[in-house]
């Protein structure tokens, strides 16, 4: 969530000017925004997970899919809007020009693209990539929670932008920030990062991620246990320990028949009603008690 500097500096988001578009925003986005946006304090307030249903990361191995070879050493799909310069800060615009020019997925493993550049489930997609990026969007971006839901580390590029309870738990076990003035050096900052310290913010990103579900919620906690015994009922333990998956047809887990050696591991049976983002909530909340009185 922006926070409110007295002057916002240059490359901000600009939440005087109304941004129109005609399919996503044909009226405008300030008539239904503009009123809370502006008045966001990270020192009071708290950036919250978006409630994504559990099909949204149905094939993630946290909630007991198998792991599978993460290929993609970082991805974005979705909206880029080339042709609406204001829209993301101009930084989707910038990084999707800077991987077309420097052919960064033949040569990274990186993807940049709308959605139709890259085929695929998206949850399966989230799954493959080591790296996922958190741009802005329409001012704050949701995709913090994609990343953590599918043990994808966020490479978080927003200035002066918290993402989802960026004020109460350590985002530098998991995230990586990358300042927007260096967007386009996004493969050398990636490649850098050594295999150990990828694998500690993996290992990291399994023991916080819960706390961006809301899977306590009870028809989410009900489909939630329906995707873990989808996946528990493909899978067979053999004798030397691996987990052999026996895919539906047509399954897009077909092409990934055995664990594949990534992190973070397969978790078969989290409880949803455990710990989650409303059970963090709460518990901030209740921290705050004294702080109204």
């Amino acid at each position: 969530m922006e926070t409110t500097p007295a002057a916002q500096p240059t490359g901000m988001t600009n939440y005087s000017q109304d941004l129109l578009h005609k399919q996503f925003e044909p009226e405008g986005f300030q008539q239904k925004m503009a009123p809370w946006l502006p008045r966001y304090d990270p020192a009071k307030d708290l950036a919250m997970p978006l409630m994504k249903r559990p099909d949204h990361y149905h094939l993630s191995p946290l909630v007991g899919a198998p792991t599978r070879e993460r290929t993609l050493l970082a991805l974005h799909r979705g909206r880029v809007q080339m042709n609406v310069p204001k829209y993301s800060r101009g930084l989707r615009q910038r990084l999707a020009k800077a991987a077309q020019e420097g052919n960064w997925r033949e040569k990274h493993s990186i993807a940049v693209t709308e959605r139709d550049g890259v085929q695929g489930d998206y949850s399966e997609l989230l799954a493959s990539s080591t790296f996922c990026l958190v741009l802005p969007g329409d001012g704050w971006s949701a995709r913090m929670d994609d990343a953590t839901l599918h043990g994808c580390i966020p490479v978080v590029t927003m200035d002066e932008v918290d993402v989802s309870f960026e004020s109460i738990i350590d985002l530098s076990a998991f995230t990586v920030p990358i300042a927007e003035k260096d967007a386009e050096r996004l493969p050398e900052i990636l490649q850098a990062k050594p295999e150990e310290r990828r694998r500690e913010m993996q290992r990291s990103l399994a023991r916080v991620w819960h706390r961006f579900a809301y899977s306590s919620y009870r028809a989410y906690s009900k489909r939630f246990r329906e995707i873990q015994a989808s996946h528990r009922a493909w899978s067979t333990p053999l004798a030397d320990g691996p987990v052999v998956h026996s895919p539906k047809p047509g399954s897009p887990l077909s092409a990934h028949s055995r664990l594949a050696p990534s992190l973070p591991e397969t978790v078969p049976d989290l409880d949803p009603e455990a710990d989650d983002a409303f059970a963090t909530t709460m518990a901030w909340l209740y921290s705050r008690i004294e702080a109204t009185r």
